[in-house]
């Protein structure tokens, strides 16, 4: 008798610790938010950029943004680095984003790039950001960078995601 209570204590006691040890998803939305931004949900989400390990960054786009109105979304699949960061800039006439991918330094902007936003996400996290923006129409370009203790570089670029008004007669 006390050899089967002491089997099904083992038992017991591998299984609570099978479940504390399993690992969580790095950047992974609630139900809730997933139940509102999106392609098509209640917030009206333009994009979203996802970290993943290995030094990637993509980016999904839903629909052009308006004049004035601007929202997407960052996944961080990746703990590697201490801050994940987004700059979105327009470009200025003539220049494409191969100018902005022949850009190397993290810590400056090119003199051809206009910053919109600059945007800092913990490793790991979800974040849903939107509001206005002034912003005519134009194209959004997406510089992605990590840093860490020793290193602040550039992983990737991205775009464009165009911003139209949403008045204009098309022609």
């Amino acid at each position: 008798m006390k050899t089967r209570y002491f089997i099904i204590l083992i038992f017991v006691g591998v299984l609570i610790l099978m479940t504390g040890c399993t690992e969580r998803e790095l950047g992974v939305e609630n139900e809730w938010r997933l139940a509102h931004s999106g392609k098509g949900k209640q917030w009206a989400t333009n994009a979203e950029v996802v970290f993943g390990p290995g030094d990637k960054c993509s980016m999904t786009i839903y629909k052009d943004a308006s004049r004035g109105s601007f929202a997407y979304k960052v996944l961080v699949k990746d703990d590697t680095y201490d801050n994940y960061i987004i700059a979105i800039d327009t470009l200025d006439e003539g220049y494409t984003i191969e100018d902005l991918k022949a850009h190397t330094s993290p810590s400056v902007a090119p003199k051809f790039a206009n910053l919109k936003r600059y945007d800092v996400f913990d490793p790991g996290s979800t974040t849903f950001l939107g509001g206005s923006v002034n912003i005519d129409e134009d194209e959004l370009y997406f510089t992605c960078i990590v840093q860490g203790e020793d290193e602040w570089k550039i992983i990737g670029f991205l775009g464009p995601l165009t911003v139209k008004d949403p008045y204009a007669k098309e022609p």
